[in-house]
């Protein structure tokens, strides 16, 4: 008798567990069923390549490490998903959290195929160091295509610019190795050698201009390198990057030292001067 008892407690166990099983797979089934219309994970069948801007960067190795950005209209974090429940949160293969973190180094390949890259290139994309609109964007999406035309067009514009250096009178080779800060009394060939490193090495005057942008522009040549003879000639000091006329300070920058000889008040000052070394002008 006791044992039909217990078979029957152990039948009726079984029926309750096998109720509540039933009962738990249909409440999990509407939960993925509500979430599937809620949110998609936003899988392609490409890849997303992201590369730094700043060579330098990459060079050494370094990474930037980034987070879900905040966005600007709501002052939310952007995560590129929609809040999810804690029991939605079980069906979702990549919750992405303030806390999430992913590491730019190198070339970096996202996966649309796969569903955690898909899930947090959504985020980065909008991040200001990726975000193309941001004014702080240092990686962007590679396009070989366009990548090698950009190159090519590179190469020409500096073959161009290389053979225009055999070209230039020897007064002209003389002011531009001196603005890029080279012994302008070489002989032709030095003058020569000097200018084609500037342009392999991508050298800037102190004021940032390329060869490019100083060569091309006869005035500013011209400009920029009566400034550096008054130098020369000790009518003008440096001391500590600041610039002296005798001992006054005339301006803490090479731009400034430019605007200061165009400004009226040393117009009669220049005037005399440009003519004193009228024969090295040339």
């Amino acid at each position: 008798m006791r044992g039909r008892k217990s078979q029957a407690i152990e039948e009726d166990k079984a029926v309750d567990t096998a109720d509540l099983l039933e009962a738990v797979n249909e409440k999990d089934k509407f939960i993925y069923d509500s979430l599937q219309v809620k949110y998609t994970i936003p899988t392609e069948d490409r890849k997303v390549v992201l590369v730094c801007k700043d060579s330098a960067f990459v060079s050494k190795r370094m990474r930037h490490i980034i987070q879900p950005p905040v966005d600007k209209r709501t002052g939310k974090v952007y995560t590129g998903q929609p809040v999810f429940s804690e029991e939605e949160k079980r069906f979702v293969v990549h919750v992405v959290t303030p806390e999430t973190t992913r590491v730019l180094q190198g070339r970096v390949v996202f996966d649309l195929s796969n569903p955690v890259d898909a899930i947090d290139w959504q985020w980065v994309q909008k991040h200001p160091y990726v975000n193309p609109e941001s004014e702080t964007a240092l990686w962007r999406i590679e396009d070989a295509e366009k990548d090698s035309k950009e190159k090519v067009s590179k190469e020409k514009e500096l073959i161009k610019l290389k053979n225009k250096i055999f070209e230039y009178p020897l007064s002209t080779k003389r002011k531009l190795v001196r603005i890029f800060g080279g012994n302008s009394d070489a002989n032709e060939y030095e003058l020569e050698s000097f200018l084609l490193d500037v342009l392999d090495k991508n050298v800037k005057t102190a004021n940032g201009k390329t060869f490019a942008q100083v060569s091309n522009n006869s005035e500013l040549l011209d400009k920029m390198y009566f400034a550096y003879l008054l130098i020369d000639k000790a009518e003008i000091s440096i001391n500590l990057s600041n610039y002296y006329y005798k001992e006054k300070m005339i301006a803490t920058d090479l731009d400034g030292y430019l605007l200061w000889l165009d400004a009226p008040e040393q117009r009669d000052w220049v005037s005399v001067i440009a003519g004193r070394y009228s024969l090295e002008l040339k």
